[in-house]
């Protein structure tokens, strides 16, 4: 039961050190990143418990899309869909959501 939570914990600290509240070309990338690991972390370690799984890399690819297509234009507005998507993945969390 231990190493289920300490591998959450882990992806709790990514979103908290990716949350700088920005995208840009080359953040952006690495904070897609993070997120990306800790969905497919939390995917492996709670199953069907993490039914969010799925939707948010579906929602994370297509984000990422658009922000390579974007070219740097609607960088706020990319920003706020994809903190609004972290924080989804983020409360999705059976140790935070019950």
């Amino acid at each position: 039961m231990v190493k289920p939570v300490k591998r959450c914990l882990v992806a709790v600290l990514l979103f908290c050190v990716a949350g700088r509240g920005y995208v840009c070309a080359e953040a952006g990338a690495c904070e897609a990143a993070a997120v990306r690991a800790a969905v497919l972390d939390l995917m492996e370690t709670f199953g069907s418990a993490y039914a969010e799984g799925e939707g948010v890399l579906a929602n994370l690819v297509e984000i990422e899309g658009r922000m390579r297509a974007a070219g740097g234009e609607d960088l706020p507005g990319l920003a706020a869909e994809f903190d609004a998507l972290r924080r989804r993945a983020l409360v999705a969390n059976p140790l935070v959501s019950g």
